[in-house]
């Protein structure tokens, strides 16, 4: 048994979007969940961008704030959060929490096995 999920994509040399089709067996998987980690400091509109196409792809969301003791951060962890979760206030799929761990233990811990990630630049392929 396989179920069909879409992604839409926009086309890069285009201005006209495609619509685009995967296939996902869907033995032994009953929700689709995914995690977006980052630092998130500030949130940007790029990381909303990312996020609220993420949601739209899957079944539940978790935005994973950064917290690393040895950084510097302009904004403190407990107000990076509030500012995601003013963002996505209206998404009932998204959750927003905050881990000081290794992101591949808090996917393992939360039983997750999708990750989100953005490219910034060519460095990001290296």
């Amino acid at each position: 048994m396989f179920a069909w999920f879409a992604v839409k994509m926009r086309i890069v040399r285009g201005t006209r979007d495609c619509l685009t089709f995967r296939l996902f067996p869907a033995y032994g998987i009953s929700m689709l969940k995914a995690a977006f980690p980052g630092s998130f400091d500030p949130p940007t509109l790029g990381h909303l961008n990312i996020i609220l196409r993420a949601a739209d792809i899957f079944d539940r969301l978790t935005v994973v704030v950064a917290e690393n003791r040895q950084k510097k951060y302009l904004f403190s962890s407990a107000e990076r959060v509030f500012l995601l979760k003013e963002l996505i206030r209206d998404r009932k799929n998204i959750s927003v929490v905050v881990s000081g761990s290794l992101i591949v233990d808090f996917l393992r811990e939360k039983g997750i096995r999708i990750l989100i990630r953005g490219v910034r630049g060519m460095e990001d392929f290296s």
